[in-house]
């Protein structure tokens, strides 16, 4: 079976991390690094981006992306809600 993927290196969203970003409570999923050429880097996905929404579906922590991407078709285009300095 072939899954969706988008090339990203997640990080842990503590509490932490969540109000330095501005993001007030731990939510979504912390981009870490982007692989160049990768699928987020071709949507404009940036290290240090929160993924919030993945076609439509809610992130509520960091393993919850990969799941989600995976259940996507290859090649396959989606909406990606992202919060980036302060703003979504």
């Amino acid at each position: 079976m072939t899954r969706g993927r988008i090339s990203v290196a997640l990080g842990e969203m503590t509490k932490d991390v969540a109000e330095s970003l501005g993001l007030g409570k731990p939510r979504g999923a912390y981009v870490r690094n982007v692989e160049p050429g990768g699928p987020a880097a071709a949507g404009g996905i940036e290290s240090g981006d929160v993924i919030l929404s993945f076609n439509g579906r809610d992130i509520a922590k960091s393993t919850d992306l990969p799941r989600i991407v995976g259940d996507t078709k290859p090649g396959t285009s989606v909406s990606v809600q992202v919060w980036r300095k302060g703003v979504s």
